[in-house]
């Protein structure tokens, strides 16, 4: 499951970045006044640095997923490690009872 959700995550991330460079490469007709020219860009500069805003937002919640996924492997790792380790202790123990 953290896998599949790393995933999407990424899949957010690289549709966030082809929506800022569509929308980078979007141009005012070439009729309009120019104050509407101008409210046209700062519109558009807003709508890049939200779409900036929430890549990084993505790229840390994907980093986050990334650690957590890391930890709970290795503790997975460590955890059988120690039910092996547990199982010798045992099959030793049950070994000096049958002595």
């Amino acid at each position: 499951p953290g896998a599949a959700l790393a995933a999407a995550l990424q899949q957010t991330a690289q549709q966030l970045a082809q929506e800022q460079t569509m929308a980078s490469k979007v141009v005012a007709s070439p009729g309009a006044s120019h104050a509407s020219h101008a409210s046209f860009a700062a519109q558009l500069r807003r709508l890049e640095q939200q779409i900036e805003l929430e890549r990084r937002q993505v790229e840390r919640r994907l980093d986050k997923m990334e650690r957590r996924i890391e930890e709970v492997a290795s503790l997975s790792t460590s955890s059988g490690r120690w039910a092996e380790l547990q199982g010798h202790v045992d099959g030793l123990e049950e070994s000096l009872q049958n002595l």
